[in-house]
């Protein structure tokens, strides 16, 4: 409670033990302690009283038998302190503030559980019937208003294509500003709409865009590569109606997607940054992408669709993983809460937070969306090696591709090798590549019969198989998009 609010009473008890005003969930177990120490002291204190109550008693009734049970008819008053004492260190003992307080906390979750969920759907209004009015703010501080403004659109983009926003539309209930302004950005006469779009789909699919800058179409912005090709597909979009998937398709189809990515002496002298798309670029799976491919073709992923996010934790070393956080009094884990399987959804599906990445995702340069990301960066760097070498996701789902090829392929070897290559990469190896993958196979399994692994359930042979498909995952040829 606030220190304004309390009353005479609570005051006076705080300065009396002023040490309640730190009590926190972390610190109950110190209070607990405390009362078992002080229910000790009672019960040592009881048996010297019982030792003087039955010395008194005895001196007060010579040639009486005194003993602890008769206590209670030659003396009452003794006896009755004497259970007032016994009665206040059990009390002591029972009370545990800690236990109270976790039943109270799992009474609580237990009610948190049964609330439905209840979707909120973020969205900016107007109070209708309320003008707002508009302000310059001075050096952008949104507390210092300048001169007030009409509604219209930046002047540096409004050269050509003027456009006019109503003050306050009459026809609608608001006042039609921003409904105004959604139909003159789709209205195809917008310079900059149609080929933002169209530039950042392209980039999707050849890993730049045909402007490198997408978020910035300005003047410190890059030049486009091809500007007559941005503007024809631009207008093609517009065309069709705004169909993303025609536009997909048209892209797909395109001589440019379908080359091969291979290099020539040729092409290195005349565009070594390949900016004229003289082939297709090798472009690295995004971090969502190469987990999601793990997920999948370790047969594991749960394609359920919507629902609520993944959520991810802190776990005991500090590393970012997926899992509910269940916390003793002291903020350390304690149990694992089962997800349910729900760790096996699609990366889109994992809860995003900024102090939170997780962190297989983290290590192959997930977007930083501080405040947004315009265009992801694409790293080659040690840890991600690392990553796929000693992570325990990889090599989790190393051993789930592994028992999935060992019931698809049966107990022949080379099947087994080859449904582990078709999955991992789509096609079947060279026959000098099985002989390769057969003998890596065979010595590893050597190398882990020689060594016993406590508390490991897995034979040599289904541990060689592991270690061939982690080699799988790590492969470029996973991967990078050839």
């Amino acid at each position: 409670m606030a220190s304004g609010k309390r009353s005479d009473e609570q005051k006076t008890l705080l300065k009396k033990y002023p040490s309640v005003a730190n009590i926190s969930a972390g610190s109950l177990y110190l209070y607990d302690r405390r009362r078992d120490v002080r229910a000790g002291k009672l019960d040592a204190e009881r048996k010297q009283k019982e030792k003087r109550f039955l010395a008194e008693t005895r001196k007060a009734n010579p040639g009486v038998k005194v003993t602890a049970a008769s206590l209670a008819k030659l003396n009452p008053k003794a006896a009755a302190e004497l259970e007032a004492d016994r009665k206040t260190a059990i009390r002591l003992r029972s009370e545990k503030a800690a236990a109270d307080l976790k039943t109270f906390a799992a009474r609580a979750e237990e009610i948190r559980a049964r609330i439905p969920n209840e979707g909120f759907l973020r969205a900016l209004t107007e109070v209708p019937g309320k003008v707002p009015a508009t302000f310059v703010f001075y050096r952008g501080d949104h507390q210092q208003p300048q001169q007030k403004v009409e509604p219209g659109e930046l002047s540096v983009v409004n050269l050509h294509v003027p456009v006019k926003l109503p003050v306050n539309d009459k026809a609608v209930p608001t006042t039609g500003r921003r409904l105004a302004y959604a139909r003159h950005l789709v209205s195809g006469r917008h310079p900059l709409v149609a080929r933002v779009i169209v530039n950042r789909i392209w980039m999707h699919h050849f890993g730049r865009g045909l402007v490198s800058s997408p978020g910035d179409f300005g003047v410190l912005g890059e030049r486009p590569t091809h500007p007559g090709l941005l503007d024809w597909l631009a207008d093609e979009f517009v065309r069709s109606g705004w169909q993303i998937k025609r536009l997909h398709r048209l892209i797909l189809d395109s001589w440019a997607f379908r080359q091969s990515s291979s290099r020539t002496l040729e092409l290195d002298r005349i565009d070594p940054d390949n900016l004229l798309v003289g082939r297709m670029s090798i472009r690295r799976l995004e971090s969502e992408a190469l987990r999601d491919a793990i997920l999948a073709i370790s047969g594991s992923m749960n394609s359920g669709m919507f629902g609520q996010p993944v959520s991810v934790m802190e776990d005991a070393v500090g590393q970012i993983v997926l899992g509910k956080e269940n916390l003793d009094g002291e903020r350390k884990p304690t149990k694992t809460i089962d997800l349910e399987g729900e760790q096996f959804r699609r990366s889109l599906y994992v809860q995003v937070r900024r102090t939170r990445p997780l962190g297989v995702l983290e290590t192959f340069d997930v977007p930083v969306m501080t405040p947004n990301c315009s265009k992801r960066p694409s790293s080659n760097v040690a840890p991600q090696s690392l990553m796929l070498m000693n992570s325990d996701f990889v090599i989790e789902y190393s051993e789930r591709l592994a028992s999935r090829v060992v019931t698809e392929a049966g107990p022949d070897r080379r099947s087994q090798v080859l449904r582990a290559w078709r999955l991992a990469y789509g096609v079947d190896p060279d026959p000098e590549v099985i002989g390769d993958l057969l003998s890596f196979v065979e010595r590893q399994s050597e190398a882990f019969g020689k060594v016993a692994t406590k508390n490991d359930k897995a034979t040599p042979p289904q541990r060689a198989l592991a270690s061939l498909c982690q080699a799988l995952l790590s492969a470029n040829r996973f991967l990078y998009v050839d």
